[in-house]
């Protein structure tokens, strides 16, 4: 999903804004235990390090 659906999304507007390559995002996650894992965190700080994770009560 991240690499099929929010990152082209992300770089696309991006892109259309005329924003900085660098530009952050957050990214709003309920709160399962699959998206606490320390797999899915290391994925994500390494593949999409300008993704802020912030998780609330679902």
């Amino acid at each position: 999903w991240m690499k099929n659906v929010y990152a082209p999304c992300q770089d696309k507007v991006v892109k259309e804004e005329g924003l900085s390559e660098d530009q952050k995002s957050i990214l709003y996650f309920d709160c399962y235990p699959v998206h606490f894992g320390k797999k899915f965190h290391t994925y994500i700080c390494t593949q999409h390090p300008n993704v802020f994770l912030v998780y609330v009560p679902a």
